[in-house]
Order: C-alpha cells, then structure tokens, then sequence
C-alpha cells in the first residue's frame, strides 16, 4: 500500500529536482518548435538549420545537439517534414511529453 502511494506521487517528488542541461536542451527545443509551428501557421515546416542554431546556443557541444535531435524524433517530440522544399521539423504526437515554460 505504502509502495502504491509512494509511486503516485513519485512524479511530483522528482519535478522538484530541475532537469538535466539535456533535459532542459530538449524542453528548450520542444518549445522553440511549438512557437515557430504556431507562427508559421503550422503549414511550414521549422527549418532545420534554424533549430540547430537554436539548439547551438544552449548546449555543450554540437554533438550533443545531433545526439538530442535524434532522440526527440526516436521518441516522437518532434518529427522531421518536408514542406515546400523545406527540410525541417514539426511537433510531435508524443501527447506525454510536457512543455516546461
């Protein structure tokens, strides 16, 4: 019983630590496509290179940015398109991954 309440409330205990300079490389990524998708009018894909930039901005290196980028689209957070003869990005359908402001 113990174990059962421990574990509901397991999410709002760990929240309270803060993310990981990924954790946060990814939430900061996830929301810079969300805004851009949303100013576009969610008709355009956010071009690639403008997120790598973005993303180059915030992280340690640009391996690590590769390395993010690919898990976010593994993980359905964000998903790779091609509109117009733009490469880019979109959000993803990943419905449990949470935008931190």
């Amino acid at each position: 019983q113990y174990l059962l309440e421990a574990e509901a409330n397991m999410v709002k205990v760990i929240s309270k630590f803060g993310l990981s300079e990924s954790g946060k490389l990814v939430a900061d990524v996830r929301k810079y496509i969300d805004n851009q998708w949303r100013a576009g009018g969610e008709a355009w894909a956010v071009p690639e290179d403008k997120t790598r930039e973005f993303a180059l901005r915030t992280s340690r290196s640009a391996a690590e940015v590769d390395q993010v980028l690919k898990a976010m689209e593994d993980a359905d957070i964000i998903r790779k398109i091609n509109t117009n003869g733009i490469e880019g990005f979109a959000p993803g359908d990943n419905g449990k991954f949470d935008v931190r402001v």
